[in-house]
This record gives C-alpha cells, sequence and structure tokens, in this order.
C-alpha cells in the first residue's frame, strides 16, 4: 500500500531534481541565502542530491515490498541515504555561509 506512494515521490524528487541541476528551476532559498557566482555551483550539487533521494526512496519501496533481496536493497537503502545526506552538508557547508 505504501510502495505506490513511494515511487510516486521518487518520480517527483528525479524529476524535481533533473530541473534543478539543469538550471531550469532554481529553488527561493538559493536565491536568498547564496551569492550569485556560487548559485550554479550549488544547484548542481543540490540537484544530484535530489536524484539521489528520489533512488535511495525506490530502493526503499522494493526492500519494502520485498521484490528484490530485500537485505541487499536495505544496505544500498542505508548506504545511499548516508551517503546523501553528507553530500547535503558538505554542499551547504560551502555555500550557505
Amino acid at each position: 500500500m505504501i510502495a505506490p506512494f513511494l515511487l510516486i515521490i521518487s518520480l517527483g524528487l528525479l524529476i524535481y531534481g533533473a530541473l534543478v541541476t539543469g538550471g531550469i528551476y532554481v529553488p527561493i532559498r538559493s536565491k536568498i541565502l547564496i551569492e550569485d557566482e556560487g548559485r550554479a555551483a550549488w544547484c548542481k550539487v543540490e540537484g544530484f542530491t535530489k536524484i539521489l533521494w528520489g533512488l535511495d526512496l525506490a530502493v526503499f519501496a522494493m526492500y519494502y515490498e520485498k521484490i528484490f533481496l530485500p537485505t541487499l536493497c536495505l544496505v544500498i537503502f542505508l548506504g545511499l541515504t548516508l551517503y546523501t545526506i553528507y553530500i547535503t552538508y558538505k554542499n551547504n557547508e560551502k555555500y550557505l555561509k
């Protein structure tokens, strides 16, 4: 029951991440908080992290439904979650001063 909802959110994050990475959409907070010269670089990494969150939710949905090797999906989910949090932290530390 929850897996289709997770997949819809995952698809939304993938699309949102692609728009931010490509520079088609710039989040309002980056317009306010980040200087013009660093905004494009911040958006590339921010969009990439949104894409990773989308993939992460898709892997979690696979784990939840036990579609493909649930233990492997759980390990990938946890590893990808930690990696995405780390990238987000480093990106914000670099550009949000």
